[in-house]
């Protein structure tokens, strides 16, 4: 019984770091989506064509990935 108990408790522990990460992607998503968009909003303003800010994002995510 004593064994069903831990059990459930590092089932729930697992459970809510879970839930944990899930929250903290969804918030790293929405801040790179707001990143995005302001420098393609600058990249606008500046005359820039769709196609550096394609790449300039691509890259963003890129070094994101590689160096965090």
């Amino acid at each position: 019984m004593k064994f069903l108990k831990i059990l459930t408790v590092v089932f729930l522990m697992a459970l809510l770091q879970s839930v944990n990460a899930q929250v903290v992607i969804k918030e790293n998503i929405e801040l790179n989506t707001e990143q995005m968009d302001r420098k393609a909003k600058t990249a606008d303003e500046l005359g820039f064509s769709e196609t550096m800010i394609l790449t300039e994002n691509l890259l963003f995510i890129w070094r994101r990935d590689v160096f965090v």
